[in-house]
């Protein structure tokens, strides 16, 4: 089974030196459709299931990882804590659709043969909050959690506004040291939050070159800290609030804000403020280095239509399953700029897209916004038309202009 909840930490944390050349379980075939890409997912091949080949040194980055590595496959090998679901299911409304067309003029694409000719593991499609598309690919199936990768950081988003209307953080544009008294001394502990969850903290670093200190020290290794490595990186490059720049320091930091503001794990309290509250129909797991911190810029799983429940509760005004979730005034905070975030706005981030608060955006009024991920994890919202689709898959394509291209369409739909 891909869930062993009873497996025992300390085995799962010797096994932390394997995962920095092999890191998950083995990769699953798809029967494509005709046509189809060319992937290294083929049952012919690789047989099904495949478990990890641990001689395959440095090789865990592979295509053939990736199914299993994405649904479920992570918690076999690193420790994490849970979050138990609700006690009062929120059920989706159902209204599926056998197929959607989209596209632009005379060009029309069939939904079924996206689906069937990408690397997706999953797509889900919300409009008028009722569930009008659902699908599976590559033998995933809706009781599997799919790993977010950065879509973690999305979730931290909402821990953090869900703080600052219970005001136990005072303010967004409060520094981290004001909670943290760790990072009292380091340069982290003197960045807003704000200017974290921008992706604009002035600290010096690469986003690539600073993952393969970052990931092993705050994650992988048998000793992992993340607040030592929060704590140890100390070098800046421009003044706070400057500059886009996306890494992983940003989001950690606000995950041990949050949990020394709380005096809970973010596991915990996700469960009581969030997990409970939109009606979670499974557990969802996050990732935690080896003192139970949550790896919060990834690591967060949770099945498919857990996932777009946290869409829909964002496309609602943080309102869903008769629980007011988050404030009206944070959704606006998460998806507009004021005068401290011109950096990130739609137009400065990049020509075509903009970010704020752990959140892309694709329209500058800010009423096209996506959790994103590695390899294709899309959680895309219109808050125009309340359409919600949730994509999974297992590449990094150019996945945003065909998923707007989708949204649009069924933004047109009657339901």
């Amino acid at each position: 089974m891909l869930y062993k909840d009873n497996l025992n930490l300390k085995c799962r944390l010797k096994k932390r030196d394997f995962i920095k050349v092999s890191f998950v379980l083995a990769a699953t075939g798809y029967l494509q459709k005709a046509d189809a890409y060319d992937y290294a997912f083929n049952r012919e091949k690789y047989g099904y299931p495949n478990y990890p080949d641990w001689t395959r040194n440095g090789r865990w980055n592979l295509d053939i990882y990736h199914v299993a590595k994405n649904s479920g496959g992570i918690e076999l090998y690193l420790p994490y804590n849970k979050i138990k679901k609700s006690e009062t299911e929120y059920e989706l409304i159902e209204s599926i659709q056998k197929d959607l067309s989209f596209g632009s003029g005379f060009i029309k694409k069939s939904l079924n043969e996206y689906f069937y000719k990408k690397p997706v593991t999953s797509i889900l499609i919300i409009k008028d909050n009722k569930l009008i598309y659902e699908n599976y690919g590559f033998d995933r199936t809706r009781n599997m959690r799919m790993h977010s990768w950065s879509m973690a950081k999305s979730v931290t988003a909402i821990l953090l506004g869900i703080c600052i209307d219970k005001k136990i953080i005072d303010s967004y544009d409060d520094e981290a040291r004001k909670y943290v008294g760790q990072l009292k001394n380091s340069y982290h502990g003197s960045v807003t939050l704000r200017n974290l969850s921008n992706m604009s903290s002035g600290a010096d670093i690469v986003h690539d070159q600073g993952n393969n200190y970052i990931y092993p020290n705050a994650l992988f290794n048998v000793d992992s800290n993340l607040m030592k490595v929060v704590q140890g990186w100390n070098e800046s490059k421009e003044k706070q609030g400057t500059r886009f720049n996306y890494n992983e320091l940003c989001a950690l930091t606000i995950g041990l804000v949050i949990k020394s503001a709380t005096g809970q794990s973010l596991s915990k309290f996700a469960e009581e403020n969030l997990w409970s509250k939109i009606g979670a129909s499974a557990d969802a797991t996050w990732t935690t280095d080896s003192s139970k911190s949550e790896f919060n810029c990834i690591g967060f799983n949770a099945i498919t239509r857990d996932w777009i429940k946290l869409g829909l509760m964002l496309v609602n005004k943080g309102f869903i399953n008769g629980n007011q979730v988050l404030s009206e005034t944070w959704v606006k905070e998460m998806t507009s700029w004021s005068d401290r975030d011109q950096q990130v706005a739609y137009g400065n981030q990049s020509r075509y897209s903009g970010y704020k608060c752990f959140l892309w955006h694709y329209r500058n009024d800010g009423t096209l916004a996506a959790f994103s991920g590695a390899q294709g994890q899309k959680l895309l919202m219109d808050f125009k038309t309340k359409t919600v689709i949730l994509q999974t898959a297992v590449d990094d394509l150019e996945w945003m202009p065909e998923l707007i291209e989708i949204n649009d369409a069924v933004g047109k739909m009657n339901i």
